[in-house]
């Protein structure tokens, strides 16, 4: 599957590695940071948080973080069908204005731990519907962070 990644960060190749960051299409990159990750993007009087989770897309700005556990996935327009590509662009997280690192409370890192565990572990499979699924975890994790947000 050429448009779509998903790894653990210990175990991620070199970023540089992956051609989906060589190609002329849009992508788009979902991150689950643990142990405690430096965000220079996050306003430090807050504290640091345990777990954080990253939105972000080739047209945003970078936001750099040190995160050395934890899990990212990648994929470009193409992986989504068009009724999910039209919806992703109406998502806050994707927006130039809005918070693209959400801080997380310890149940909801061990829920999104478990759709990460999930996600490598589909990817890695041969079953027939795997894209399918594939595309329900990352909206899951898109509906997942909507509510975490509703609720800050």
């Amino acid at each position: 599957m050429t448009n779509f990644y998903a790894y653990r960060l210990q175990d991620a190749p070199p970023l540089e590695a992956l051609p989906l960051l060589h190609s002329t299409e849009d992508f788009y990159t979902i991150s689950l940071l643990q142990n405690a990750p430096r965000c220079r993007y996050l306003d430090t009087a807050q504290g640091r948080p345990e777990a954080l989770l990253l939105f972000f897309h080739s047209r945003m700005p970078h936001v750099p973080c040190d995160a050395r556990a934890g899990f990212f996935c990648m994929f470009k327009d193409s992986f989504l069908t068009p009724g999910m590509q039209e919806n992703l662009h109406a998502l806050p997280m994707f927006n130039r204005e809005s918070t693209p690192a959400l801080p997380l409370l310890a149940q909801h890192e061990r829920y999104l731990t478990n759709v990460f565990e999930n996600i490598t572990e589909a990817l890695q499979s041969d079953y027939t519907f795997r894209t399918e699924l594939l595309q329900n975890y990352v909206f899951e994790l898109f509906h997942y962070a909507l509510k975490i947000q509703q609720h800050v």
